[in-house]
């Protein structure tokens, strides 16, 4: 390892720790803001469950569905937070680990050369870049499928699987070919 060569693994690992960071904490937010969104959603369908329980009057199918898809989906995003920072805390941890061994070899009192150093870093930074990369595809990817599922809950709940699959029955037998009838008249021969 070469003193230009721990710079530039210095100057990569503090931009990786930085970037990453910020991509975490905003990715962090945003999940945080809609599963709270989602939270008071599923609260206020709660509440009017048992507002309409302790009324004695049957709740809504709407609202049952409602409740029901709020607390499927209040389950299914906790283990990509901890998944997503459970990732982080580990990139960052070898990102430190590698800093502190290029600072102590930079520190001796003349370094000599370290190709194990030199391999290690380099295999941890460009690990740490593939992760920042992978987690913006990722979090662009899971945002556009977020917002479809988003549209298409919405029309399910508004519109229940029953009443779609009695809609395409309907169409179905409409656009059946239909019997002849006994009256028809038969092709006039010459």
């Amino acid at each position: 390892m070469s003193n230009d060569y721990a710079a530039i693994l210095t100057t990569l690992n503090a931009t990786v720790l930085i970037v990453g960071t910020v991509q975490h904490s905003s990715l962090m937010a945003k999940l945080g803001r809609r599963t709270a969104a989602e939270i008071r959603d599923l609260h206020d369908v709660m509440g009017q469950l048992i507002e309409d329980l302790r009324a004695g009057v049957e709740s809504s199918p709407e609202l049952l569905r409602r409740s029901s898809y709020l607390q499927k989906i209040a389950k299914k995003k906790r283990p990509y937070i901890l998944t997503a920072s459970f990732v982080w805390m580990v990139v960052c941890m070898l990102l430190i680990s590698s800093q502190i061994d290029i600072l102590k070899w930079a520190g001796a009192a003349k370094p000599g050369v370290s190709s194990g150093l030199a391999r290690k870093a380099f295999m941890i930074t460009v690990a740490a870049i593939l992760v920042l990369a992978v987690e913006a595809i990722f979090s662009a990817g899971v945002n556009a499928k977020e917002e479809a599922n988003k549209v298409m809950v919405d029309f399910n709940l508004k519109y229940p699987q029953a009443e779609l699959y009695a809609l395409a029955n309907r169409q179905a037998e409409r656009n059946l070919p239909q019997p002849e009838s006994d009256t028809t008249t038969p092709d006039a021969r010459p």
